[in-house]
């Protein structure tokens, strides 16, 4: 970790709220969050709201996140059959967890733990170079808490570094609040129909290959609906533009 690190602890009150006050949209919380990620010696950061009521296999909504959507879909299906219960207790529970998969769990535990098998959704995080993760919760006023993942290869921080990691988190999922409001009260007539068609489709895990057959129409073209409805809403990437959607109700 550098000495210019956001995470440092010499940061003041002043600059931290002006940097704070810098975040006015879903692009620049990315790239606070990825500079978070990176001081912190992480790879990959997922942030997700709590659903109140949801089904217990996937109580939680990605909200904003450095990894792809086919990634955080392929996560989230091999997630829910697993019936791994780590993260839907430690969301409803609200507090902080650190896992490490670098060294392989005994032959004794797994069969202990046979019937909470998360070897594929690890093999899937292996994959994708995060073999370790820290969750932090993070709140806002008058809204569901939500979790700060952060992965990556890294050894368990200690509880400064975790402290004020949690600390930003909080901060930036508090000012997310704000310019999600702005969103929801914009027109949705933004939104053209082939723009939601294809985003309505990207939601429920098709390819833009796969898109594109199902509504006739080139792969670039495709691409192209799903880069501006992406820019329209104000977000990094098809991930961001599909929560967002479906955050104001644009899409199912």
């Amino acid at each position: 970790m550098t000495q210019a690190a956001l995470i440092s602890a010499s940061m003041g009150w002043t600059a931290f709220r002006e940097r704070m006050e810098r975040v006015v949209g879903p692009m620049e919380a990315y790239d606070l969050l990825m500079e978070l990620t990176r001081d912190a010696g992480y790879r990959h950061f997922a942030v997700l709201t709590a659903r109140s009521g949801a089904d217990t296999a996937l109580p939680y909504q990605v909200v904003l996140t450095s990894l792809s959507h086919s990634s955080v879909r392929e996560y989230q299906e091999l997630d829910a059959a697993s019936g791994d219960k780590t993260l839907v207790e430690a969301l409803r529970g609200g507090r902080p967890f650190f896992w490490d998969r670098r060294t392989p769990a005994p032959l004794s535990a797994r069969a202990a733990d046979a019937g909470n098998d998360n070897r594929a959704t690890d093999g899937l995080l292996s994959r994708l170079g995060i073999r370790t993760g820290l969750g932090l919760p993070v709140f806002r006023a008058r809204a569901p808490h939500g979790f700060a993942l952060f992965g990556g290869e890294r050894p368990v921080p200690d509880i400064g570094q975790a402290a004020h990691l949690s600390f930003w988190c909080n901060g930036i999922y508090e000012r997310m609040a704000r310019f999600e409001q702005s969103q929801r009260d914009r027109p949705r007539s933004r939104l053209t129909a082939r723009e939601l068609q294809c985003l309505s489709w990207t939601s429920a895990g098709k390819t833009s290959v796969e898109i594109a057959a199902i509504l006739g129409l080139s792969e670039h073209t495709v691409n192209q609906y799903i880069a501006s409805s992406s820019q329209k809403l104000g977000t990094v990437n098809r991930t961001q533009a599909v929560a967002e959607a479906i955050r104001l109700r644009l899409i199912d």
